[in-house]
């Protein structure tokens, strides 16, 4: 049983080791990104919520709003 217990944690570190992310952080995140940035400017990739803490501007940034 230990034997077995040590074996899976061993296998649990090694597929969970580090991995590079899925998206480019260069990439368009919409098809209209271009536009968008020509339009109005980029977005910025953090906003502050209402208790100053930084969180990801996924609003204006996936809606253009």
């Amino acid at each position: 049983m230990p034997l077995a217990v040590m074996f899976l944690c061993l296998f649990g570190l090694a597929t969970t080791g580090c991995h590079r992310s899925l998206f480019d952080e260069k990439l368009p995140r919409h098809q209209f990104e271009d536009y968008d940035t020509a339009r109005t400017g980029s977005a910025p990739m953090d906003e502050l919520d209402e208790f100053g803490h930084p969180r990801p501007n996924l609003r204006q940034r996936l809606n253009g709003q």
